[in-house]
């Protein structure tokens, strides 16, 4: 399981950038998305073995390459 993470409020400024009707979870408060983050963080350290946290600030192609060299590791 890959968790892409980022702070909840560089989301939602790259979710608003998508443009078009945003979904419940764009309209929920900031404390919400804190508090899902912290959850799927907390899976994470409970699953090491199965869960894999990828820091999304990063740009996009250096995303791309830290899952494919996790794919690879696991095939």
């Amino acid at each position: 399981t890959f968790i892409l993470e980022v702070p909840p409020e560089d989301g939602l400024k790259r979710a608003g950038r998508r443009g078009g009707v945003g979904d419940t979870f764009e309209t929920k408060a900031i404390e919400f998305h804190e508090k899902l983050r912290k959850g799927y963080l907390d899976i994470a350290a409970q699953n090491p073995a199965r869960c894999v946290v990828i820091d999304a600030t990063q740009d996009i192609n250096t995303i791309a390459q830290q899952i494919l060299e996790r794919v690879k590791h696991h095939v």
